[in-house]
This record gives structure tokens, C-alpha cells and sequence, in this order.
């Protein structure tokens, strides 16, 4: 061996242990993580080497073919190149890389040549379009995935079709202002389809006469001028429970139904509501352009109704089409107490040995429903039943009782009052339900009634309120019948 080959191959050496050196230096490759995205370096690139003598830094059985000028302190470079459909670059489109572990990179957006690069540790990886601009279309879910050995791909975009482009001429998409939809009970006189005039004669208390209502003085209003209404009709210091509404209607069609309708209640409509009609209004409703005209006395039922309600006056054809005649309110005077049974919290419930809730007697909010009114219990199966409820009243001094009477020993004759044991205060809701009626307050009740109270045979049961500690002022709030079986 001569001299000169002795030093060329010292050279080599010399090389490959610096190499060596600064490849220890590094700290080694940081893999990607959850929400990192390609990597900057903030180290001094490594010298350039001979290629054919640099040391490889990833295991060349699972990295892919790289070329040297790719990798960067142990770290490749991996470059993804959007085009459209004719292999023009695509700017602004936001590139995903993800490892086959499903460990994915932060988007990085192509530039102006449609090019987005990612620097990582060799291994193996798919990219997906996180977002794509204006005018083209891609599927997140598609993964593209490397040729074998390769770290660039070009991925080609689908242009938007026609059916995913803006409409060019009639919208598709929803319109600006949500379309309302038709009012169910709407004005007669907005669509004279049906009732084309309609004459307001009178309401008033009571069922009565017309001619009864005027002289006798029951108009709630000024006869037959409905423009003047004020459409309040005040019962307040009323005792009524029923208002007739007189009038007539030219109609189309063959004469249908009249009716009317409580507050959201269904409407309530009868075939004896349509009067007979005189001859003069049928003349006077053709004349107006109408098919025929007919009379109506409609019985408004206001029974058990207490404080505001809506009413709405209705006529419904042949064809089923309802519209309104008249809306108005009525206001009626709140007695001095008022049981809310219709309450999700008016419970009658049967207790266990064990002093433990169980089934239900009835549905809570039913007790109104409950035709009997009556139900039946087994000596020595039941600790007996659970009674609970509220009122609506305008006093704050009030105290709630019962009375056992029939085969229970407990029947001395008098109302029982045990104060605090029996009264309760009233739930937030229960306040709000009550002051939704007009009342200033509510006041509730729960009785736990042992079996040891009732009697073999029926027990009647009263629960009671006294106001203001006047025996004058007890209300029965309800009443049923307790069978005790032996």
C-alpha cells in the first residue's frame, strides 16, 4: 500500500467518526404528538458529507428510501403537492399527516405552488384534507397514504359539481326569514272565503233572550257596535257563570258549526248553537256577496273558571275550515281560596309498614278526574295513606285540618286543626303557580294518615282550611271515601 491510498482512507475515517460525534449530539429524533405539528429545528444544520460515507440514522429495513438531501438532523422531509384536476397547484388547502397509529400532526396550508411540507422522524404515515378553499370539494376521511420508499405524493382536488356550487339562479338553501305558518283560528275577515260578514248583536250575561239582555241590562258591551269594544269583559263583581253571544254571518258554502274556545283548550263546538234566521239577515248577507246568512246564540260555559282567560268566538264550515269571529277577554273574580288540584304535587299515595311512599291511588294532578272517589285498604298490609297538596290564597294566616267521620274512631264531630304538623311551606313553583292565577301567595299541606286512625268498614275523609282563625271561613278542599278491609 502506497502513501497516498494510506492517507485518502485516514481521511474517510476522520469523517465518519465527526459524523458519529455530532449524531450523538442531536439527543435523537422527537417522534410527533397528539397536537404538535411539523417540528422547527433550532439547532445548526450538520456539515455536509460525503453520501456514500455518512452514517444511516434511521433502521433502513423499516424506514422508507429517502433522498439524503431530505433529511435534516435525523429528521425527513415529508412534501405533499396539491393540484386541481388539470395539475394546477392549489393554494390554502389545509394538509393532515397522521401516523398509522392514528397520532395526527397539526394542519399545515399549501402555499401559492401547492406544496405543504412536514418534518419528521421516518416511519410511516397517511395524510388526509382537513379543509379545502372555495370552489372544490374533498372527504376527510379519505387517507392517502405514501408510495413504498417514498416521502412526497401529489394529491389531486375534485372541483365542486354543479349541485354543491352556489345556485345561480332560483335558492335552494332556506330563505332568509323563516316562513310563518298560517294562524289556525285566523280573523274572519282575513280571508272572506268563508264568512264574508258577520254582524257583533250583543254578548251578555246569562242565556237569555236578546230582548232580555238589553232591557234587563247584561250587554257587556254596547249592542251591535263591535268597533267600540273594548273587548275586556270585566265579571270581576259577577256572579255568571255562563255569556251568550248573539249575532249573525253571511257565509259561502252551506251553513257549518259555531262554537268557541277557552284560552289553548279545545275548541267546543254544538249543532244547537246555529238559531234559526230570519229572512231580512239571509237577504242581507246575499246582498253582500255571502251564499246565505245564519243566526248564532253561542252558551260560553265559564264554570270553575277563576282570575283571566281568553275566549275566542269560532265558526267552522262544511269543509272543516275554522276561523274567528271574536276574541276577547273575560275577567272573573278570584274567591277567597282556591285548591289547585289539577298540580303534578297533588298526591294521594298509600304508605308502606315501613312509613315508605308506594303506589299511587290515583295519577298526581287527577284528583278531579276521580269519579269514585274512593279506594281501599287492607288491616295490617298498609301504615295507611299519604295525602299532600297546596292552595292558592290572598292571606297569609291560614292552617290546614281534616275530619274523619264513618267507621273511624276519630270522629268527635269537629274539624281537627294540627297546626305545623299538617301546614307546610309552599315550593317556589307552587308560589308561581299560585301568583300565575292572581293570588298573592300559596299555602300547602301533607298528612301522613296512619291506618291506626281509620276504622274496619268506610271512613269518610275531609281535608280542610281555616283563614284568618275563623270557623266561618272553613273550605272543604276534598272529600273521599277510606274502606279498611279486615
Amino acid at each position: 500500500m502506497n502513501k497516498k491510498t494510506l492517507a485518502g482512507l485516514l481521511s474517510v475515517l476522520c469523517v465518519l467518526l465527526c459524523a458519529l460525534v455530532l449524531f450523538c449530539a442531536c439527543g435523537g429524533d422527537n417522534p410527533p404528538t397528539e397536537t404538535g405539528s411539523s417540528e422547527v429545528t433550532t439547532q445548526a444544520p450538520a456539515p455536509a458529507t460525503d453520501p456514500e460515507t455518512s452514517a444511516p440514522e434511521t433502521d433502513p429495513e423499516t424506514a422508507p428510501e429517502t433522498d439524503p438531501e431530505t433529511v435534516v438532523d435525523g429528521k425527513v422531509t415529508y412534501t405533499i403537492i396539491v393540484v386541481d384536476g388539470e395539475g394546477n397547484p392549489v393554494a390554502g388547502v389545509d394538509v393532515q399527516m397522521c401516523a398509522v397509529d392514528g397520532t395526527c400532526l397539526l394542519p399545515v396550508q399549501t402555499n401559492e405552488a401547492g406544496v405543504a411540507t412536514f418534518e419528521q422522524k421516518a416511519a410511516e404515515y397517511y395524510v388526509t384534507i382537513a379543509a379545502c378553499p372555495e370552489g372544490f370539494v374533498a372527504d376527510s376521511e379519505t387517507k392517502h397514504n405514501f408510495a413504498e420508499g417514498a416521502v412526497e405524493m401529489t394529491i389531486t382536488l375534485e372541483k365542486a359539481s354543479a349541485a354543491t356550487e352556489e345556485p345561480t339562479e332560483e335558492p335552494t338553501e332556506e330563505p332568509t326569514e323563516a316562513p310563518t305558518e298560517p294562524e289556525k283560528y285566523p280573523a274572519w275577515d282575513a280571508d272572506k272565503s268563508v264568512v264574508n260578514h258577520q254582524s257583533f248583536d250583543q254578548l251578555y250575561t246569562g242565556t237569555g233572550t236578546a230582548d232580555e239582555a238589553t232591557n234587563g241590562g247584561l250587554d257587556l258591551f254596547a249592542p251591535g257596535k263591535s268597533a267600540e269594544w273594548d273587548f275586556i269583559a270585566d265579571l270581576t263583581n259577577s256572579d255568571a257563570t255562563v255569556l251568550t253571544y248573539w249575532g249573525w254571518v253571511g257565509v259561502k258554502g252551506e251553513v257549518g258549526q259555531f262554537g268557541y274556545m277557552i284560552d289553548d283548550n279545545a275548541p267546543i263546538y254544538n249543532a244547537e248553537w246555529t238559531h234559526a234566521t230570519e229572512q231580512p239577515v239571509i237577504d242581507a248577507a246575499m246582498g253582500g256577496g255571502a251564499d246565505t246568512g245564519s243566526r248564532m246564540k253561542i252558551a260560553i260555559d265559564l264554570t270553575g273558571l277563576i282570575g283571566e282567560h281568553s275566549v275566542r268566538v269560532l265558526y267552522k264550515n262544511a269543509d272543516g275550515v275554522e276561523v274567528t269571529l271574536c276574541l276577547f277577554t273575560v275577567k272573573l273574580a278570584l274567591p277567597e281560596i282556591y285548591y289547585v288540584s289539577n298540580s303534578s304535587s297533588d298526591i294521594l299515595q298509600i304508605i308502606s309498614t315501613a312509613l315508605v311512599p308506594s303506589e299511587h291511588i290515583y295519577t298526581p294532578g287527577t284528583y278531579n278526574e276521580w269519579t269514585e272517589k274512593s279506594f281501599t285498604l287492607k288491616v295490617g298490609q298498609t301504615g295507611g295513606f299519604w295525602d299532600v297538596g297546596f292552595v292558592a290564597l290572598n292571606t297569609e294566616a291560614y292552617e290546614f285540618g281534616y275530619l274523619f267521620g264513618g267507621a273511624s274512631p276519630l270522629n268527635n264531630g269537629a274539624y281537627f286543626f294540627p297546626g305545623a304538623a299538617y301546614t307546610i311551606p309552599a315550593t317556589p313553583d307552587q308560589l308561581a303557580e299560585a301568583q300565575a292565577l292572581g293570588y298573592s301567595t300559596a299555602g300547602a299541606f301533607t298528612c301522613m294518615c296512619a291506618e291506626a286512625a281509620l276504622g274496619v268498614g268506610e271512613n269518610t275523609v275531609q281535608v280542610v282550611i281555616r283563614l284568618n282563625g275563623d270557623d266561618n271561613q272553613i273550605y272543604v278542599l276534598r272529600e273521599y271515601t277510606v274502606i279498611l278491609e279486615a
